[in-house]
């Protein structure tokens, strides 16, 4: 590849991405909110060109601004689309606010089409699949129950079509737990290392589900070479392939943090009987497919975050 699109360039996937991009010698148009607080994520690399755009803007976006931005580099090979809307708890069971990221989702390939991209890669979920105790992959049956799940799933069927009529090659990833620097500051990990440091107590749920995590790096090689290998059509699962009781992580954490930390309080939060409780990525195909393998441990992603 010599150029790749993507939106959702400042996400912890968006810019793991970027940085594989770059480290290939690719040129990289990065769709981002205008304004975003973010933008300071993004590498100071001449191989990035930032273009200010939100998702509902994305349908007036003139190819030509993208054909400039590329430069030499172009054609676009690949768009990556990683922009999501209302991913809070309440956005994310939200019906109505859930619905417009169908309609952004199918103006990416619109964009892509107008920009002469011969592939679009789309990001979906494990939360399409519901609650279930298999590994995930490709032909696990999705029985979403939140609102971002059923739309996640929609996303990718119609985007499959479109993609199809456009004679655009299409691949859909369903993301398990990635984690990393960039991750938000409200979730677990991040949450569990800041107690780790300060020693302050903390709730816990029991911590016996099993959990897949994958480190944000990982994850950004592993949407770059589907750009370049993955198989038109096909829906692949992203996460280590792996998984263990998440109180097996925290622990892993609390010995590099702070050994001496005894502030977990395991089974103060009892479960709501809604939860996943078991997450496993069936990473054969993309492994079979592409090569792809993941090539740090958790151990290893925590002390790159430290």
């Amino acid at each position: 590849m010599n150029c790749v699109m993507l939106t959702g360039a400042t996400s912890m996937i968006g810019c793991a991405l970027i940085h594989e991009c770059i480290r290939n010698n690719v040129t990289v148009i990065a769709l981002a909110r205008k304004g975003s607080a973010k933008l300071s994520r993004l590498p100071g690399s001449p191989l990035v060109k930032l273009i200010e755009c939100d998702l509902d803007r994305m349908a007036d976006l003139d190819a030509a601004a993208v054909t400039a931005a590329a430069g030499n580099a172009g054609p676009v090979d690949c768009f990556y689309h990683f922009g999501w809307t209302f991913t809070d708890h309440e956005g994310r069971n939200s019906p109505e606010k859930q619905e417009l990221n169908i309609r952004y989702t199918l103006d990416a390939i619109s964009l892509a089409s107008r920009c002469g991209c011969r592939k679009f890669v789309g990001a979906g979920s494990q939360a399409e699949y519901g609650r279930v105790s298999v590994p995930l992959n490709g032909g696990v049956p999705c029985r979403p129950e939140v609102a971002y799940g059923v739309c996640k799933h929609a996303a990718g069927l119609l985007a499959a079509m479109k993609c199809r009529g456009l004679g655009m090659q299409f691949n859909w990833v369903r993301i398990l737990s990635v984690y990393g620097t960039n991750d938000n500051a409200t979730t677990l990990i991040k949450t569990f290392i800041a107690h780790c440091k300060s020693g302050e107590k903390m709730d816990l749920g029991p911590c016996t589900h099993q959990w897949d995590y994958l480190f944000e790096e990982d994850a950004g090689k592993a949407f770059y070479i589907l750009g370049e290998r993955g198989i038109d059509g096909k829906t692949y699962c992203l996460g280590s392939g792996e998984s263990r009781p998440l109180k097996e992580y925290l622990e892993e954490i609390t010995a590099l943090v702070n050994p001496s930390y005894s502030g977990a309080n395991f089974g103060a939060i009892p479960y709501n009987g809604k939860s996943v409780t078991y997450l496993k990525a069936d990473i054969s195909d993309l492994t079979a497919d592409t090569g792809w393998k993941p090539s740090l441990s958790f151990r290893d992603g925590i002390e790159r975050m430290l």
